[in-house]
């Protein structure tokens, strides 16, 4: 600012002893003082000092220019009573005391209508305190009262902290630029949260939810639920692995049980699995529970590497075997247990067979299986067996019983192919003192000690041409070639003695083309085919020799001889004959 007026000592100057004073010298002294009404200043009698703001009501009303030096261009302050917003338009003015730049940019603002102060800002609106950027403050703040504002800072109610008002439901935000820290503590390493994502980080021990406030790991979350169960608690423990290596748990700390609603573990490439791991310390195994490749679910225990389940993704079930099921909806490898009843390997013959039996009876008693199927050099062969009986059932009534050295039949037997036969068959009831059965010749039936009426019995075999196929004529060759390998034989059974010996065949001795499969029995209907075919061959043999004779021989001189020789041929067909009844008698 350039002032022109001439200062005191040049005004003392032109008042000096002898010295002519002028016009100008007095204009000056006059102009170099306070005028009341024209410079706006005045002290009335009993009021304060007053001071008129310059310019009109459409100005900004300035009252005071603060300057470092009146040589700077402009005041370094300025106080006036009606500041604008926006310095260069009128419209933005608003009544109130405000102190701001030369230029007219507000500093400090007390509206003069409300007493409400706006810092940087000439609108604050409905608040105390309305701040145009950020605030700080070094030390405390502190309400005039418990009501006075919507902050509380410090002990408010008895408590510390940060607060709300309590004039209506508020919200409370802490907030900061994306990417910086909200810190809570007494350093940056306590604790903060970070804005713009939410992540957030504590030095301690974190609690959450109602008796939580000493959290019993890491993390302590309460849900006020039931028991123990209303808690899930994050802490280390040792209680597994070595007994002394610390492992991160969830749940041991106070919580008895963690249930979990659509868990999912995710897959670890480089192991090739998404499981769980569940075991116990001070040596013990452990169990790996989860899917592995192929999507086989499984129980496996690595330590012992054992794989104790499995499950495949076509639902197979696989028990005690690795790698899963092998093409079986239930693969077991051991022995099954349900209830009473097991089945697998059997334990009086481990590597030969699989049974089924009880387990209330010791299975490493071989009279004791209920079922054995042969599974090495025998497989295949099936064996039923009870210590007790074998009961056949057909609609739950009882059709054949078998008991040590008793066949029952509740009805008739019928069989449409070959019976083979070890030794004698009878047939006896099961009373005492009547244990054959027979028809006498009248046709009665007779039950007796004795077998007087055993030649009643007739053996039928199925041979009806419907039930077979391949069907060729025996040849006279194969005939003969079979009768002279046939070796009759007398014989006793071995432990039973009877009044004659028996006549029959030494199964192991028949022909290829009439022995059974096992070469323990044989099928006597078969030896009659192979009579028959060589009797009609003698039949024909002895008709043609009768044809020639007839021709070259006086008939008449020869029917003696020839009636002798039919006669003995008839006598060996009637032996023959006998030894056929016997054969099907025993």
């Amino acid at each position: 600012m350039d002032i022109k007026k001439p200062d005191r000592k040049a005004l003392k100057s032109y008042f000096v002893k002898n010295a002519v004073p002028t016009a100008s010298n007095f204009a000056d002294l006059i102009d170099g003082t306070l005028n009341q009404k024209d410079d706006g200043f005045a002290k009335p009698p009993n009021e304060p000092l007053s001071i008129e703001a310059d310019g009109d009501n459409t100005s900004q009303k300035k009252a005071i220019n603060f300057y470092r030096n009146f040589a700077d261009p402009k005041a370094a302050w300025t106080l006036s009573l009606n500041p604008r917003s926006d310095p260069a338009n009128p419209a933005t003015a608003k009544p109130g005391w405000n102190i701001g730049d030369a230029d007219g940019n507000s500093k400090l603002f007390i509206d003069q209508a409300s007493g409400n102060v706006g810092v940087g800002t000439v609108a604050p609106g409905g608040y105390r305190l309305s701040v145009n950027g950020p605030v700080f403050v070094n030390g405390n703040v502190y309400p005039t009262a418990e009501n006075a504002g919507r902050l509380r800072v410090g002990a408010a109610w008895g408590m510390p902290g940060l607060f709300s008002g309590e004039d209506g439901a508020k919200s409370l935000a802490l907030g900061a630029p994306a990417g910086q820290k909200v810190y809570l503590g007494e350093s940056t390493a306590d604790a903060f949260v970070e804005a713009g994502t939410g992540n957030a980080w504590f030095k301690g021990k974190v609690g959450i939810g109602p008796g939580a406030n000493a959290p019993g790991g890491m993390l302590d979350v309460r849900t006020g639920g039931a028991g123990a169960w209303d808690r899930l608690v994050v802490k280390t423990t040792n209680l597994w692995g070595d007994g002394n290596t610390q492992y991160v748990t969830i749940g041991e700390g106070g919580a008895e049980g963690i249930m979990l609603h659509n868990p999912h573990v995710v897959w670890m490439n480089g192991q090739q699995r998404a499981s769980i791991r569940m075991g116990r310390s001070n040596g013990g195994s452990y169990w790996d529970v989860g899917v592995r490749a192929d999507s086989v679910f499984s129980f496996i225990n690595p330590d012992l590497g054992l794989t104790a389940l499995t499950i495949d993704k076509a639902g197979r079930v696989g028990v005690g075997v690795a790698g899963g099921a092998a093409g079986e909806r239930l693969d077991v490898n051991g022995r099954v247990k349900a209830g009473a009843l097991t089945m697998g390997p059997w334990p009086a013959n481990e590597g030969g067979y699989a049974f089924i039996g009880l387990n209330t009876m010791a299975q490493s008693d071989a009279s004791n299986y209920a079922l054995l199927v042969g599974t090495g050099a025998e497989t295949g062969r099936t064996f039923i067996n009870s210590p007790v009986d074998i009961r056949f059932r057909i609609k739950n009534a009882e059709q054949m019983v078998l008991q040590p050295g008793v066949l029952n039949i509740a009805g008739n037997v019928t069989i449409g192919g070959s019976i083979g036969v070890g030794g004698k068959v009878w047939i006896r009831t099961a009373h005492t003192g009547a244990p054959y059965l027979g028809v006498r010749p009248d046709g009665s039936v007779y039950g007796g000690p004795n077998k007087q009426a055993w030649e009643a019995f007739t053996l039928e075999m199925a041979c009806s041409r419907a039930l077979k196929d391949n069907i060729r004529p025996l040849s006279t060759d194969e005939a003969m070639a079979t009768l002279d390998q046939l070796a009759p034989v007398k014989y006793d059974y071995k432990g039973e003695k009877i009044f004659r010996q028996h006549v029959g065949f030494i199964a192991e001795d028949m022909p290829d083309n009439l022995a059974t499969e096992s070469r323990q029995s044989l099928s006597p209907f078969e030896i009659t085919p192979i009579l028959t075919r060589v009797a009609q061959q003698q039949r024909q043999e002895l008709l043609a020799i009768k044809e020639k004779v007839d021709e070259a021989v006086d008939y008449s001189a020869l029917i003696a001889p020839l009636i002798e020789a039919v006669k003995q041929q008839q006598a060996q067909i009637g032996e023959l004959q006998a030894q056929v009844r016997a054969l099907e008698a025993h």
